[in-house]
């Protein structure tokens, strides 16, 4: 099962976004609810990086396949940045959120679980 971890302060801000696992759906390579996690996760990076200029190499881990289909991926938003750059990157780490929990209820169904969306704070 993908597990994806939504890490949020008191105010509830995201803070950062962990995820890893492999659901389980399918076999490495065809699984579609690995590809949409990943799509997710990988846009998110690239948002972060074009639209807030965000360094995507010191926000962003993505570990691909460790031979048996598995991914380790975290994005961790900077505490240094502007704040219409913190803005943005609210809005597109909720969309992400959103995005991961709709996954989420799209894929588990029957009783099969395949993606988690933990909420941390």
């Amino acid at each position: 099962m993908i597990t994806v971890i939504i890490d949020k302060d008191e105010n509830k801000r995201i803070n950062a976004i962990y995820m890893n696992g492999h659901s389980g759906f399918s076999t490495s390579g065809t699984d579609i609810v690995c590809a949409g996690a990943s799509t997710l996760f990988y846009t998110l990076a690239n948002s972060l990086e074009d639209i807030c200029m965000y360094d995507t190499n010191r926000t962003s881990s993505i570990i691909e396949d460790d031979g048996e289909g598995n991914v380790r991926a975290s994005i961790v938003l900077p505490q240094d940045s502007d704040n219409s750059n913190a803005d943005r990157a609210q809005v597109l780490m909720r969309m992400a959120h959103i995005g991961f929990i709709t996954l989420a209820s799209s894929a588990n169904t029957d009783g099969n679980r395949y993606i988690e969306v933990i909420e941390g704070k």
